[in-house]
C-alpha cells in the first residue's frame, strides 16, 4: 500500500468514529433531556424561613444604600469630570440594584 492510500483509510476510519460518537453523544443528550427533575416538595423548611426573610429584607435595604452611594460617586463624577470616578460610580450603582433584585426574588433560588 502507498503512502497515500493509508492517510486516506485513516481519514475515513476517523470520520466513522466521529459519525458514532456524535449519534451516541446525541443519545445521551436526549436521554438527560427527558429525564425528569425530581423535588423534595415535602420538605420541611418552617424553622428556616423567617431567617431568610429577614435576611432577604435586609439585603434589599442594603443593595439600595449601595446603589445610591454609587449613583453620588458617579454624580461626583461629572462634577470633577473624573472618568474613574464616574465608571466606578456605575459599577457600584449597578452592583447595589443587582443585590436589591436578587434579594428580592428569593423563590428564584428555592427559598
Amino acid at each position: 500500500m502507498k503512502k497515500y492510500e493509508i492517510i486516506k483509510l485513516r481519514q475515513k476510519r476517523k470520520k466513522k468514529i466521529a459519525k458514532k460518537m456524535m449519534r451516541l453523544n446525541t443519545i445521551v443528550t436526549v436521554a438527560l433531556l427527558l429525564v425528569a427533575p425530581a423535588f423534595a416538595v415535602n420538605s420541611n423548611t418552617n424553622t428556616i424561613d423567617p431567617i431568610i426573610t429577614f435576611l432577604c429584607d435586609w439585603f434589599f435595604k442594603i443593595g439600595l444604600v449601595t446603589a445610591l452611594t454609587g449613583g453620588v460617586t458617579f454624580g461626583f463624577g461629572f462634577a470633577n469630570d473624573q472618568q474613574d470616578l464616574k465608571s466606578k460610580g456605575l459599577m457600584i450603582m449597578t452592583g447595589g440594584f443587582m443585590v436589591a433584585a436578587i434579594a428580592k426574588s428569593p423563590d428564584i433560588f428555592g427559598l
